[in-house]
């Protein structure tokens, strides 16, 4: 268990500093690591449809959470422009 959570606070300092990130860490590190998204980029929509995925899949987010993970993602991780 002190193993995991060592894990998480790692993958929590690789995470940029924008609000919703500590629910992102409370909701989304129960099932995967940070690795999950960081390489990833999305519009606002993009992410929303991956969280309401996550949600339907058994996510415990509320609303309001889902939310609030979604503008983090969405600012955190953008959709990255075509090369």
């Amino acid at each position: 268990m002190k193993f995991a959570f060592l894990l998480m606070l790692l993958a929590e300092d690789s995470l940029p500093n924008l609000p919703g990130k500590s629910t992102y860490m409370t909701i989304c590190s129960e099932c995967h690591g940070a690795d999950a998204v960081t390489s990833m980029g999305h519009n606002r929509a993009g992410w929303k449809d991956i969280v309401d995925d996550m949600v339907d899949k058994g996510a415990t987010a509320t609303p309001k959470q889902a939310k609030e993970i979604i503008n983090y993602l969405a600012k955190a991780f953008p959709k990255k422009p075509a090369k």
